[in-house]
């Protein structure tokens, strides 16, 4: 799925982001998660994701790059990109989220 090229304004786009937090802050149980993912993402942006999340606890944990890219068969690039990431306070939230 592609973003249209008919922009929203900046107050319609916090609208809808707002929308979709409440609708993820209001499953509780992990297969009705799983549900909503299922139902919200391709099986595409799905391994996307959790590549992302996999990537960022492997990194926390201080697994070198080579195994991290053979583990995941994703690029040292990919690595990279969620190195930097993690640098930002709502990855790292998901990350704590997940070890916990």
């Amino acid at each position: 799925m592609q973003v249209s090229a008919k922009t929203l304004s900046h107050k319609q786009t916090t609208d809808l982001i707002n929308h979709l937090a409440t609708a993820i802050c209001e499953i509780q149980k992990n297969d009705d998660a799983q549900e909503f993912i299922a139902g919200f993402l391709t099986s595409t942006e799905q391994v996307v994701l959790a590549k992302r999340l996999s990537i960022g606890l492997m990194l926390q944990k201080k697994v070198a790059y080579e195994e991290i890219k053979r583990t995941l068969n994703v690029s040292s690039a990919t690595i990279s990109g969620v190195s930097v990431m993690m640098k930002t306070p709502g990855f790292m939230l998901a990350i704590q989220k997940i070890a916990e």
